[in-house]
C-alpha cells in the first residue's frame, strides 16, 4: 500500500507542478499530497486490512478530511481522467474502476474475472503511462529543460524491454520533437541519434536512405557507441566477402578514430579479427581481437565474446574439420541483464557461432532468456496461481511451490515454478522453469509444435547471491538434455562473468554434434528427411537420396499428424531427389511446411518453423517458369496482408494493409472486397462466391514475384478455390484451381480437424506442372496444423531441334489469319530471338577473352538496332553487358580497357536510372522489330496493335540499378574485379553504385 500511495503521490504532485508558486514550500506541499493519496488508499483496504494494524494512523483522518483537501482530491480525479483516456482499453478500465469508482484490487481482480497479480501489473503500468506521457519517471522539479528531456529519451529506449511496441509511436512523436527543439549541443545529437534510432526499428515501414543518413549524421555529432555500431553493422551487411575487411580497415577505423568513437572501434577490430580467422589468417586474427579487448570494458557483450574466438575456431579446424557444417554448432552467446526498478530483467544479447545445425530445438538451450520472455521479466511480484500479461500477450504464471525436481546434480525440494507461454512466428513455445532459492534453474521443459524437451542442471557451483536466481560473478551452471549422446550430444554452460547493482552479464557455451539418427525415433527420423536431403559439394549443394528415413518414418508414425507429417514431408522429398523418375521429370520449385493457426482479433496467421520445413529452387528465367513460383498459395496471401484471413474481409470493404516484412521489405496492399459470383473448378461449383483483389507493392529481389495484382476466390464453408496471379504487367496470368478437397467447416476461410485442400496450376505449357496440396491436424495442445506440400516440376519432353517448332513461331507460320498479322508475329518471334542471344548466359566466365569477344559482339549488335546508337528499350541490356565486359577486360590484365567499359555500364545506368517507369521505349530498327515497344519497370512490351506480350530475360532487359554494386563487392563469381578492390579508386565506384540504387 505504501509503494501504490508513493506512486500516486509522484503523479499527482506532477500533474500540479505548474500551480507551486513558491519553489522553496515544495517539501510541505508534497507531503501535504502525499498524505491525501495514503488517506485515499486506507479508505480503498480499509473492508480488508484491519486498521489497529497500520502505524501512525488515526482513523479519524478518514471522516476529518479538510474542504483545501477534498478540493485537492476533486482537481486529482479531473486530470487523472485526461491522462486515462490515452491508456489501452485494459488498463484503462482497471484504472476506473480504482481511482473513480473505489474498488479495491481484490473487486477488481474478482470483477474482470483476472488474478490480484493481474490488476496490481496492471495499475502500476498505468501510472507509469500516466507519469511518461508529460514527464521521465526519475523527474526532478528543478530540472532543468535539457535534463528533462534527456530523462525521457532514456525512458524512451525503455521501450526494448516490452516485446510489442503497440503505443511506442505515439510516445516517440512526442520525445522526437522535444529533442529536435533543443539548444544546439553534443548531447542534443547523442540523444536524436537514440531517439531516430528506436524510430528505425520499431516503427514499421520508417525504414528509409533517408532516415538512415540522419541517423548517421546525428551519431557522429553526437559521438554515440551503440547507434555507430548499427551504422557500420548496417553498412557491411550490404557488402560480401573481403570487400568487408577492406572497408573497415580503409574506411570505418580510421572514421572512429577520427571522431574518438572507442566503443564502435572495439566492435571494428572484433569482426575484422572474426573475418580474418574465418579467412584461416590466424594471427592477424588474434591481433585484431587483441585490440578490440584491449577498448572494452567489463559491462560490453563483446569483451567477453572476444576471448572466445580463437577457441571457436580451433575446435572447428581440429575436432569438427571433417564434420559437415549442417550436422554441429559451437558457440558462445552473451547476454546482458538490468536491473529496472531493482528488478532483474532480459536486456540484450550477442554472439558467435560455427556451425548450422537444426536437427533440433536450438531455442531450448537459451534456458534463461527463455524464462525472461515475458517483457524480460523471470518472475515478477507474483502471488502463486497469480498471471502476468506481458505486452504482446505472452503470459508469466506462478503455478507452483514446494515441488521436488531430481537431476543428476542432485534432488532439489521447494522448487518454485514458473510457466511462461510465448507466441511466435513459430507458434506457442510453453517454458515451465523449476528454480531453487539460492541455486538458479534446476529444470526447464519446453513444448513447441506438440514436441516436449527437457534440460537439467548437470552440476553447478555457486559462489555467491541469493534468491532464485543468484546473479554473482563465478556462479555456474551446466545443463543436460534428454536426448541420447549417442546420436546428438548437447553440452550446455552458463556462467556469470559480471555483476554489480545496474548490470549482470551470463555467457552461454553451447556444443552440439549431430552423429548420426535414430531409426527407433520418428522424430529421428523426420530430421533426417529435413536435415539429410542434401549434401554441399566444392561450394554447390548436391541432392541426397533419403528413401530410407521416409520409409521409416512412416513405419514408426502412430498419431494422426505423425501419419499426415510422414506422408507429405516423404512426398516433396522424394519429387526433389526424383530418384526414380529422374527420367520422367525434374524439380524445380518444391517445398514442405508445417505451420501452426494462430487467431488474433479475427485474423488468422499460419506461424512456419525452418525445423521442419525445406526445399529445393532451380529455376530458369522463363515466363513459362514464372507460373509455377506461385504454388505458395497461402504463402503470399499471408505475405501480401500478413494474415491467411481476417474476419474484416466483407462483401465491400476495401481496407489497406502496410507493415514491415522481416525488417526488410515495406510490404503495402490494397484490398478489395466483393461479390465473386459463381467459380467452377473441377472439384465443383461454387456460388456467391467472396473475391479478394490484392494489389501489392514493397517487394523486391527474390520476392519481386509475389508483387503485383492477386485475385482470391473464396467459397462459404471451403475457403479459397481460386487463385489468380498477374505476371508481366498483366500480359499472362497463373491461375490455380481447388481440384479436390475433403471437409467442410464455418466461414470462407476454415480451420478445423481433417480439412484437406488441393490446388492445380492450369493452362501451363512447356511441361511444367505446379499445385499444392493443404492437409489439417489438431495437434495434442488442441492447436491446428497445416501441412502443406508444394510442387514444381517439369516434365521431360521429346527433343525438339527446329526453332519452328517452338509454339510462337508455329503460330507465325500455321495460324495467322493475315499478312498485317504474320508480319506482327515475325517482329515479335524475331524480338524474342534478340533478346535471348543477347541476355541468355554466355558460359564464359572462366575464359576472359572470350568473354569479352562475346561481350563486343553483343554491343555492336545493340548499337546497330539504332544505326549507330543505343535504342532505348536495349540501355540496361547494353548497361549490363558493359559491366561483365569491363569485368573481363581487368581478368585479361586491361586495365586501362576495364576503366573504360566500366565507366560506360555507369553511365547507361544512370541513364536507365532517369528513364520513367511505365514509359514506353523504342525497340530500334522498325523493319526488324515493327514498332515494339518496351514498357519500362514492367517486363513486358506492347505491340502495335496495343496488346501486351511478356518479355523473356526480363531482369536483364528491364532490370534495375543494383547490378554494378553486387558486381563489386560479390563475394565470389566476379573476381576478375579483384584488380578494382585493391585500387584506391574502389570506393568512388562502390560510392556511385549506391547512388544508382536510391
Amino acid at each position: 500500500m505504501a509503494e501504490d500511495s508513493a506512486q500516486d503521490a509522484f503523479v499527482t504532485a506532477w500533474m500540479k507542478l505548474n500551480t507551486l508558486s513558491e519553489p522553496s514550500k515544495f517539501g510541505s506541499w508534497v507531503c501535504r499530497i502525499a498524505k491525501n493519496c495514503a488517506l485515499s488508499t486506507v479508505r480503498r483496504y480499509r473492508g480488508i486490512v484491519p486498521l489497529d494494524q497500520l502505524e501512525n494512523y488515526e482513523i479519524t483522518n478518514i471522516e476529518c478530511i479538510s474542504p483545501e483537501e477534498e478540493y485537492v482530491a476533486k482537481e486529482e480525479k479531473g486530470e487523472v481522467r485526461n491522462s486515462l483516456e490515452k491508456l489501452p482499453q485494459k488498463v484503462k478500465k482497471i484504472i476506473q474502476l480504482y481511482y473513480f469508482e473505489g474498488l479495491s484490487v481484490f473487486e477488481i481482480a474478482k470483477q474482470m474475472g483476472i488474478s490480484e497479480g493481474t490488476v496490481k501489473w496492471q495499475l502500476n503500468d498505468g501510472r507509469k503511462r500516466m507519469r511518461k506521457e508529460l514527464c521521465a519517471m526519475n523527474e526532478k522539479w528543478n530540472d532543468t529543460l535539457v535534463e528533462k528531456v534527456m530523462k525521457k529519451v532514456e525512458e524512451l529506449k525503455l521501450w526494448r524491454l516490452k516485446n510489442s511496441k503497440d503505443g511506442f509511436e505515439v510516445v516517440y512523436k512526442d520525445v522526437l520533437k522535444e529533442v529536435e527543439n533543443l539548444p544546439e549541443s553534443n548531447g542534443k545529437y547523442h540523444a536524436l541519434a537514440d531517439v531516430l534510432h528506436s524510430g528505425w526499428w520499431w516503427i514499421p515501414g520508417t525504414k528509409s536512405d533517408e532516415l538512415f543518413e540522419r541517423i548517421k549524421e546525428a551519431s557522429l555529432k553526437g559521438k554515440n557507441e551503440e547507434v555507430m555500431e548499427f551504422i557500420l553493422a548496417r553498412e557491411k551487411s550490404q557488402i560480401y566477402g573481403n570487400v568487408r575487411e577492406k572497408l573497415i580497415l580503409e574506411k570505418n577505423i580510421p572514421l572512429l578514430e577520427k571522431h574518438g568513437f572507442k566503443k564502435a572501434l572495439a566492435t571494428e577490430y572484433f569482426l575484422l579479427g572474426y573475418y580474418y580467422y574465418e579467412s584461416g589468417m590466424k594471427e592477424k586474427g588474434a591481433e585484431a581481437i587483441t585490440k578490440a579487448r584491449a577498448l572494452l570494458s567489463p559491462t560490453d557483450e563483446k569483451y567477453y565474446l572476444s576471448s572466445c574466438v580463437k577457441d571457436m575456431f580451433d575446435k572447428k579446424e581440429n575436432e569438427l574439420k571433417d564434420k559437415d557444417s549442417k550436422n554441429y554448432g559451437i558457440g558462445t552467446t552473451i547476454e546482458k541483464y538490468r536491473y529496472i526498478d531493482g528488478v532483474l530483467r532480459f536486456w540484450n544479447n550477442d554472439a558467435i557461432g560455427e556451425g548450422y545445425i537444426h536437427s533440433f530445438d536450438e531455442k531450448a538451450n537459451d534456458i534463461y532468456r527463455n524464462a525472461s520472455f515475458c517483457d524480460g521479466y523471470f518472475f515478477g511480484n507474483l502471488e502463486l496461481g497469480e498471471t502476468y500479461v506481458g505486452s504482446d500477450k505472452t503470459t508469466l504464471t506462478f503455478i507452483s511451490e514446494g515441488e521436488t525436481v531430481q537431476t543428476p546434480a542432485g534432488i532439489f525440494d521447494n522448487c518454485k515454478v514458473y510457466k511462461i507461454k510465448h507466441f511466435t512466428k513459430c507458434g506457442e513455445r510453453i517454458y515451465t522453469n523449476y528454480y531453487k532459492e539460492g541455486v538458479g534453474i534446476v529444470k526447464c521443459i519446453s513444448q513447441v509444435g506438440g514436441l516436449t524437451e527437457e534440460r537439467l542442471l548437470k552440476s553447478y557451483r555457486i559462489k555467491g547471491g541469493y534468491g532464485l536466481i543468484p546473479m554473482v560473478k563465478g556462479n555456474t551452471w551446466e545443463y543436460t538434455t534428454n536426448y541420447n549422446p549417442e546420436y546428438l550430444d548437447i553440452k550446455i554452460e552458463y556462467s556469470v562473468e559480471y555483476s554489480d547493482a545496474d548490470t549482470v552479464i551470463l555467457k552461454l557455451n553451447t556444443e552440439t554434434l549431430r552423429s548420426g539418427y535414430d531409426k527407433n525415433s520418428f522424430v529421428d527420423m523426420i530430421q533426417a528427411v529435413r536435415n539429410e536431403y542434401y549434401y554441399e559439394q566444392n561450394g554447390k549443394e548436391r541432392l541426397n537420396d533419403v528413401s530410407e528415413y521416409i520409409i521409416r518414418a512412416k513405419e514408426l508414425a502412430k498419431t494422426e499428424i505423425e501419419k499426415v507429417h510422414a506422408r507429405m514431408s516423404g512426398s516433396c522429398a522424394d519429387r526433389i531427389y526424383a530418384g526414380k523418375y529422374k527420367d520422367t521429370f525434374t524439380g524445380h520449385w518444391d517445398f514442405f511446411e508445417k505451420e501452426t493457426v494462430t487467431k488474433e482479433k479475427g485474423s488468422f496467421k499460419l506461424s512456419g518453423d525452418y525445423r521442419w520445413s525445406f526445399e529445393w529452387k532451380n529455376t530458369d528465367s522463363s515466363n513459362a517458369g514464372t507460373a509455377i513460383l506461385f504454388n505458395d498459395i497461402y504463402g503470399i496471401l499471408d505475405t501480401a496482408t500478413g494474415c491467411v484471413w481476417n474476419d474484416e474481409w466483407q462483401k465491400g470493404a476495401s481496407p489497406t494493409v502496410e507493415y514491415m516484412l522481416w525488417d526488410s521489405y515495406p510490404v503495402k496492399t490494397s484490398i478489395k472486397c466483393e461479390d465473386g459470383g459463381t467459380v467452377e473448378t473441377k472439384s465443383g461449383v461454387f456460388e456467391s462466391c467472396l473475391k479478394i483483389s490484392l494489389d501489392i507493392s514493397g517487394l523486391g529481389g527474390g520476392m519481386s514475384y509475389r508483387e503485383g495484382h492477386k485475385e482470391y476466390y473464396f467459397a462459404e464453408g471451403i475457403g479459397i478455390v481460386r487463385m489468380v496471379n498477374e505476371y508481366c504487367n498483366g500480359a499472362l496470368n497463373a491461375v490455380y484451381d481447388l481440384v479436390s478437397y475433403k471437409g467442410t467447416g464455418e466461414g470462407y476461410m476454415p480451420f478445423a480437424n481433417g480439412l484437406e485442400r488441393r490446388y492445380e496450376a492450369t493452362n501451363l505449357t512447356d511441361g511444367y506442372v505446379a499445385g499444392a496440396e493443404y492437409v489439417y491436424v489438431e495437434n495434442e495442445n488442441g492447436e491446428i496444423v497445416v501441412f502443406s506440400d508444394r510442387t514444381g516440376i517439369r516434365n521431360k519432353q521429346s527433343p525438339i531441334t527446329s526453332y519452328s517448332e517452338i509454339l510462337n513461331e508455329f503460330k507465325e507460320n500455321n495460324e495467322c489469319n493475315s499478312i498485317e498479322e504474320a508480319h506482327e508475329m515475325y517482329a515479335l518471334n524475331t524480338f524474342n530471338l534478340m533478346v535471348h542471344t543477347i541476355c541468355r548466359p554466355a558460359h564464359h566466365r572462366n575464359n576472359a577473352p572470350r568473354s569479352i569477344g562475346v561481350c563486343k559482339f553483343n554491343m555492336e549488335m545493340m548499337e546497330n538496332f539504332g544505326g549507330g546508337t543505343v535504342p532505348d528499350a536495349w540501355i540496361c541490356a547494353y548497361a549490363w553487358t558493359s559491366l561483365v565486359r569491363s569485368a573481363a577486360h581487368f581478368g585479361n590484365g586491361e586495365t586501362e580497357e576495364g576503366f573504360k567499359y566500366l565507366d560506360i555500364a555507369f553511365g547507361f545506368y544512370e541513364k536507365w536510372k532517369n528513364i520513367k517507369t511505365g514509359e514506353e521505349l523504342d525497340t530500334g530498327n522498325i523493319s526488324i522489330f515493327g514498332g515494339i515497344k518496351l514498357i519500362k519497370g514492367k517486363e513486358c512490351i506492347v505491340l502495335p496493335n496495343k496488346e501486351k506480350a511478356p518479355i523473356e530475360y526480363g531482369y536483364r532487359m528491364d532490370g534495375k540499378c543494383n547490378a554494378p554494386y553486387y558486381a563489386l563487392s560479390a563475394d565470389y563469381g566476379w573476381e576478375w574485379f579483384n584488380y578494382l578492390r585493391g585500387n584506391e579508386s574502389y570506393y568512388s565506384y562502390i560510392d556511385k553504385s549506391k547512388e544508382l540504387m536510391k
